[in-house]
Order: C-alpha cells, then sequence, then structure tokens
C-alpha cells in the first residue's frame, strides 16, 4: 500500500491505494487498441508499480482489505464466500461473488 505520497506505508492500521510491484502471468499488459491509455492509468501514477485503482486498509492483523474504487471507475464489488469442499486438506475454499452492494446479483 502506498499513500498519495507514493511512499510504502508499513506497519498495521493504515490505509492507502492499492499498488503491486511484482506482476503475475495474468496481469492485464495493455488496453484493446488503447495502450498508452494502459500506461497512463496503470503504470504512471505510481512509477515503478502497477496501480490497481482501488483503496485499501492494513488492519491491525495484517490482513488487507480492499475498500473500493479510488479513481472514479465503477466497477462491481465482489464478496468472499467460504465454500465447502470434499478435498480432505480443506475444510472449504474463499470465493468471489459479485456483492449486492455495489450492483452485483
Amino acid at each position: 500500500m502506498l499513500n498519495l505520497s507514493i511512499q510504502e506505508l508499513s506497519g498495521n492500521n493504515v490505509e492507502g491505494v492499492l499498488a503491486l510491484r511484482n506482476p503475475w502471468p495474468s496481469i492485464a499488459r495493455s488496453v484493446f487498441g488503447d495502450h498508452q491509455r494502459y500506461l497512463d492509468t496503470y503504470m504512471r501514477p505510481y512509477p515503478g508499480v502497477f496501480y490497481t485503482g482501488d483503496g485499501a486498509a492494513r488492519d491491525e492483523h495484517g490482513y488487507i482489505w480492499i475498500k473500493g474504487r479510488v479513481d472514479g471507475e465503477r466497477s462491481v464489488a465482489l464478496a468472499f464466500t467460504s465454500v465447502p469442499t470434499s478435498h480432505p486438506h480443506h475444510r472449504c475454499h474463499q470465493c468471489l461473488r459479485p456483492s449486492p452492494i455495489n450492483g452485483g446479483n
């Protein structure tokens, strides 16, 4: 998490914007037909990191909570749901589902 001065926030009980230093295989690499928009939206606001557009908080236990969009884009919120499983090493999976709070069903 970063503050508006592009400084990493350490410790617990902090709020800032969610930015990612390390990519993963399915990270967006461009916007179809408008690569400049991709760079301006996700790579330039916070140089050196991928800016998600989400605000986040780290609670007293070190868990990160995504609090919602901070860039003016509207998106459907997702909520975690526990789903029972028959796998012997897992009691349940955490699944994302649309949240009715922000337009999901």
